[in-house]
């Protein structure tokens, strides 16, 4: 997973000063869908169903990201990317 935290550019000083999350368009779902003042529960549900549909029931591994972008004029840019099996899972023989 992708997450992308963006503040409005200087120059546009007040011109959206409303949150936003947006899920940009891709092979898997189509057009962007965007949740502005958004609903955190709605948000983590979009997410875990993103996730369901690319890995499946399982969860595995894929090679596809979620992206996550973060709009909003009280925070710092920032790009945070989740690398998944940097965790220690237990091998079944």
């Amino acid at each position: 997973m992708s997450l992308y935290v963006l503040s409005p550019p200087c120059e546009q000083p007040g011109k959206d000063s409303k949150e936003k999350v947006v899920f940009p368009g891709d092979g898997y779902e189509g057009g962007d869908k965007e949740f502005v003042d958004p609903d955190w529960n709605e948000v983590r549900q979009e997410i875990e169903a993103r996730t369901r549909r690319r890995a499946g029931c399982q969860l595995g591994i894929v090679d596809q990201p979620i992206v996550v972008r973060l709009e909003s004029p009280a925070v710092f840019d920032l790009e945070l990317v989740d690398l998944p099996g940097f965790t220690r899972n237990p091998v079944r023989e």
